[in-house]
């Protein structure tokens, strides 16, 4: 019988926009819904519903809404967690409203995403200090002089499945972490290996070759290739990942992660119920 082991995760970088895990024992299966979940299902808002009201610059209506719908948030991260352990199906409801009004009246402007402000959907209503446009040096569009753009941008929840500016990272990958033997009887020192590889895992010292970094290893088998007494082995675990995770600044690569784990969790939840409904419907008409 197969002992499952208890997964562990280690950090090995981490930033404002870059998150680098291992990850140990877990299937490629597990792996890969990790990676498809952050990418695809993790909740966030983006601007998707456009009111222009005045709008003499070059762009058509249609080109300035598609820019202004795909400037990153920023999102609660709070919000969205505490919706996902208990009815996701409660983000449908949240609406975040901004307004631009930007004129060139004495020579040319440039409208950046830092020109899109919050607006109160109702009166007494608190505007949201979390959502806000990631960055604002996004340039929009350029106006004349005598230009003007007057447009109010809604702001829902949606997923990346739907579409690009719903996906809270950029790049979610990973690989299998590899593991590179070296036999020392067989190592002449040609120094081959250290030379031909790509990423530099390997580093010649006194007592010979060795291997100096083993995570950013890209299991490309360059070494196998030109070492002469085949005295390298490299292959990639099956139970253990190295994920690389890149955020735009709608949520820190940590949290997005966070997320995509709670996201699977409730799908777990949800199916159990079914399941648990449909067992019950069959024993009550047995």
């Amino acid at each position: 019988m197969k002992v499952i082991l208890e997964p562990q995760v280690k950090i090995l970088k981490e930033d404002q926009s870059k998150l680098n895990l291992l990850i140990e024992n877990i299937t490629p299966a597990l792996a890969n819904s990790l990676r498809r979940t952050v990418l695809a299902e993790v909740p966030v808002m983006a601007i998707d519903d456009i009111v222009i009201l005045e709008n003499s610059s070059v762009l058509y209506d249609e080109i300035l809404a598609h820019r202004i719908g795909l400037v990153p948030l920023v999102n609660d991260y709070d919000e969205i967690r505490a919706a996902l352990e208990e009815d996701p199906l409660a983000l449908r409801e949240k609406e975040v409203a901004f307004v631009l009004d930007v004129v060139a009246e004495d020579e040319e402007k440039t409208v950046y995403s830092s020109d899109l402000k919050p607006k109160a959907l109702e009166e007494e209503v608190k505007v949201s200090k979390v959502i806000r446009p990631a960055s604002g040096k996004i340039p929009l569009v350029k106006l004349a002089r005598g230009q003007r753009i007057v447009l109010e941008a809604y702001a829902h929840y949606g997923l990346g499945k739907q579409h690009a500016k719903w996906q809270p990272v950029s790049v979610a990958a990973f690989k299998y972490l590899p593991v590179i033997s070296i036999d020392r009887e067989k190592c002449i020192l040609c120094g081959q290996c250290v030379e031909e590889c790509p990423r530099k895992v390997f580093e010649m010292k006194e007592e010979g070759v060795s291997v100096s970094n083993p995570y950013v290893c890209s299991l490309c088998m360059s070494c196998v290739k030109i070492c002469p007494t085949a005295a390298i082995k490299v292959r990639g675990r099956e139970d253990a990942f190295i994920f690389k995770i890149e955020s735009i600044g709608v949520l820190p690569p940590r949290d997005a992660f966070i997320l995509s784990i709670l996201v699977l969790k409730y799908k777990v939840r949800n199916f159990k119920k079914i399941l648990e409904r449909v067992v019950v419907g069959q024993e009550t008409a047995s």
